[in-house]
């Protein structure tokens, strides 16, 4: 049981009230406090079927179950704790727009490679220092044996983010061959669209990018937020060279 778990489900509860469904978002009670973007609303959460409460912070890592009957929490570090699998996400249609596609190839990528790696274009929810509001954005699913887990928005007309579900492994891992040439981990979905249009073999991104420095001293936090390389054990396991293409 988690000391947040009476936050979240009153958050929750304040959202449904409000006629909110599905998945709603809000600030993580667990690293939200220690960001630079204090404000950022990391923290996915819903309400399973049964009742419980999911939640799960793309950013941390800070995830686990509240259930009416069992109260429950999971937490990256926690030993013996039931493997987390993040649910299916129904992607929208329709593609990239025309400013979607103007940007991408401001920075070099061809429409094609995009649409390769499954970049659409959607209108979400987004929050800088300045502003926020709704704005398009360009959304880069994370797949995972052929289903969507997740996806990541970058706002097109200025530098901001929002998240669909919860990240938890490589963007792109789809298209990984085999070990004969390196695997080249970048740290965002557009440098690892960049490698690709390159030719470079076997671009990957990361979920949550670098670790910064407060969460580097947070050994438990920091776990949680690679965890995704343990998801990915077995594929990069496969080459004998790994190449960091970071700032």
């Amino acid at each position: 049981m988690s000391v947040h778990d009476a936050d979240i489900t009153s958050k929750l509860e304040y959202m449904e009230h409000r006629g909110a469904r599905g998945d709603v978002r809000i600030t993580c009670p667990d690293c939200s406090s220690t960001r630079a973007k204090k404000g950022e609303r990391c923290l996915s959460v819903r309400r399973a079927d049964d009742g419980a409460v999911l939640y799960s912070c793309w950013h941390c890592g800070f995830a686990g179950a509240i259930r009416p009957d069992r109260p429950y929490h999971q937490k990256g570090h926690l030993a013996n704790r039931p493997p987390y699998t993040p649910p299916s996400l129904e992607l929208p249609p329709g593609g990239l727009s025309e400013k979607a596609v103007t940007y991408l190839t401001s920075r070099g990528i061809s429409k094609e490679t995009a649409a390769l790696y499954g970049a659409f274009s959607a209108v979400k929810y987004f929050r800088t220092k300045t502003w926020q509001g709704e704005a398009e954005g360009i959304g880069f699913p994370y797949i995972m044996s052929g289903q969507a887990e997740a996806a990541k928005y970058r706002m097109i007309d200025g530098k901001a983010f929002t998240q669909d579900g919860a990240a938890r492994s490589f963007f792109g891992v789809q298209h990984v061959l085999d070990g004969s040439q390196p695997l080249t981990v970048c740290e965002g979905e557009v440098d690892c669209l960049s490698m690709a249009e390159a030719g470079v073999a076997n671009p990957v991104s990361v979920p949550s990018g670098g670790v910064p420095k407060p969460m580097a001293d947070n050994v438990a936090r920091d776990s949680a937020r690679m965890s995704f390389l343990t998801r990915n054990a077995d594929i990069v396991k496969m080459f004998k060279k790994v190449v960091l293409a970071l700032d």
